[in-house]
Parts: structure tokens; C-alpha cells; sequence
């Protein structure tokens, strides 16, 4: 989803390499759920137990490099960019069903997730800070690297079932395009 969006936006994108059970990208070192011991009632076993030097290792080898690129790309641009973040999210959480299928996230500045939901419609069914917000601790990503700057952002979170198939990603891809190029003012990129 992300590299499809990456590219019809001809904007460049960060990936993580590894799963956010190894490390959680958008959590601070400090953060519990950075290394998480359980992902909802399943353990992680790699995760049981860490020791303070082990989490100091791996938040070395993982968070800070991932995060040492987002900061060299950001800081490549000759204007102020908006900063997005992809993630997904499961349809069921802790026995109870997720209705939202488009979550747009915002911290401190809320300017460019209103500006989307503004221009949805009902493609999907899409909540402001649904199913996270700010209060969960989510947005370490927009804090560190968007609010800093005072760039527009939003986190983006989408429902994991509707990306099963490469049609519907390439749909959605495109939904998700048109309503950031809608909301920034930007122009298309040609066909």
C-alpha cells in the first residue's frame, strides 16, 4: 500500500524492515509497547524479559536508524513537505469488531487529517483518530518528526482486511492519492 501510494504521489517513503513485534517504529525507546511483551492475549516470546541493555541495543540497531533516514529525507527537501505515516490495523481487536476501515490520525496539528476527512466520502468508513489517537501513544512518528517541524501530517491507518488483494490495494492507493493531492492543493502527477 505504501510503496503504491509512495509512487503515485512521486514522494519518497521510509520503510520499516522489521515487524513492529521486534520494534514498534512509532514508540520511543522509553515506550513499553516499543518491544512489546504481548501483542493483544499472545505473548512475544523474543520479547519476554528484556533486559534494559538489550532494549538499549535494540532500539540502536532499529529506531535509530530508521529514524536518522526519515530525518535525512525530510531534511533533502528544498520546501516544507507534509509528513504521512502508513499503518494498518486488524478488523477485530480484543473480541470486539472495528467498524472503521479509514482512520486518519493527528497530534498537535490537526490541519491536514481534517482537511481529508472534510473531502471523504463513503468509500470507506472513515473516523478521525479512530481506532488510536494521541492518547494511546501512537503518534510518535508526527511528534518527532512533523510537529517538530511544523510540517502538515497525518497518520494514516487503514484496516488490514481490505488489503488482501492487489486490486484493492491499487484502489484504495489511488482513493487515498486523490484525497491527499485534494487536501495539500497539490497538482496531479500526469498519467
Amino acid at each position: 500500500m505504501a510503496r503504491d501510494l509512495s509512487r503515485k504521489l512521486d514522494a519518497p517513503l521510509v520503510v520499516a524492515t522489521v515487524s513492529r513485534l521486534v520494534y514498534d517504529l512509532n514508540r520511543p525507546p522509553t515506550a513499553p509497547g516499543a518491544m512489546p511483551s504481548k501483542s493483544g492475549a499472545i505473548q512475544v516470546p523474543g520479547n519476554l524479559n528484556l533486559s534494559d541493555d538489550d532494549r538499549a541495543l535494540r532500539a540502536s540497531e532499529v529506531y535509530e536508524p530508521f529514524h536518522a533516514k526519515v530525518s535525512e529525507v525530510l531534511d533533502g527537501f528544498d520546501t516544507p513537505p507534509a509528513f504521512v505515516t502508513i499503518h494498518s490495523f486488524t478488523p477485530t481487536w480484543d473480541g470486539k469488531n472495528r467498524e472503521t476501515q479509514l482512520g486518519l490520525l493527528h497530534d498537535a496539528d490537526p490541519r491536514l487529517a481534517m482537511a481529508m476527512m472534510a473531502i471523504s466520502d463513503d468509500t470507506l468508513v472513515t473516523r478521525l483518530n479512530e481506532p488510536y489517537s494521541a492518547r494511546d501513544g501512537v503518534t510518535h512518528m508526527l511528534e518527532r518528526h512533523a510537529i517538530a517541524r511544523g510540517l502538515q501530517n497525518v497518520m494514516i491507518e487503514l484496516r488490514n482486511d481490505l488489503l488482501t488483494r492487489e486490486d484493492d490495494v491499487a484502489r484504495i492507493s489511488s482513493l487515498l492519492a486523490g484525497m491527499l493531492t485534494a487536501s495539500l492543493d497539490l497538482q496531479p502527477e500526469s498519467a
